[in-house]
């Protein structure tokens, strides 16, 4: 009978035991998660590569700007000759694409500020349905910058009508945009993330 008793209990999990077996299992599990999910984000670009105050760009945004612009210039290069086109290196075009893409960020504040948030958006519109059916120019648009309507809309459209609106604004108080952009770059708060690159208080520089 005592050798049944002592069987018995041997077989039964300690509650410690238990729950430390419990809780390494959910562990793994939530880290299997973490990696999973981090892994789809890699894969799919969405982490971040530049953030400009609680504006955050993604890495897909970043690579669609970028390769729009190579794809410009090489366009160029075939239609005015590469003697004719300044000569730029990869790095270049990386450079001039994340300042530009700070600027936007800026930009965007900047007009928000001087009509209300709320109303930027129905501004914007506006001047964007005063451009006619972009939607014809298409075909052309993917083959000049490797972009479809509602890319171009985003990456370009949108961020000059908000630039247009700022300079309007500004203009009407006497003060200039560049001006104005010199003063927000050098206050702007800016964490840049591509390898080879750095903010180094007002502009995007190349790391030597």
């Amino acid at each position: 009978m005592t050798d049944y008793i002592e069987t018995e209990q041997s077989q039964t999990a300690h509650p410690l035991l238990a729950s430390t077996h419990s809780r390494s299992r959910i562990m793994l599990a939530a880290l299997g998660g973490i990696l999973f999910a981090a892994f789809a984000l890699y894969i799919y670009g969405v982490y971040p590569v530049l953030v400009v105050g609680s504006h955050i760009v993604s890495a897909q945004t970043f690579q669609k700007q970028y390769s729009a612009a190579l794809l410009y210039v090489d366009n160029a290069k075939k239609v005015y000759g590469e003697s004719k086109i300044q000569w730029v290196t990869r790095d270049d075009i990386k450079q001039s694409v994340l300042q530009g893409l700070v600027e936007v960020s800026l930009v965007h504040d900047g007009a928000s500020a001087e009509v209300g948030s709320g109303n930027l958006a129905s501004i914007v519109s506006q001047k964007l349905s005063n451009l006619g059916d972009l939607g014809k120019l298409d075909g052309e648009l993917a083959a000049l910058y490797g972009l479809h309507e509602k890319d171009f809309e985003a990456a370009v459209l949108i961020p000059q009508a908000e630039k247009d609106i700022l300079t309007g604004r500004l203009f009407a108080k006497g003060a200039s945009y560049d001006d104005w952009l010199r003063g927000a770059e050098a206050s702007a708060r800016v964490y840049l993330f591509v390898p080879g690159f750095k903010w180094d208080g007002s502009a995007v520089q190349k790391m030597n």
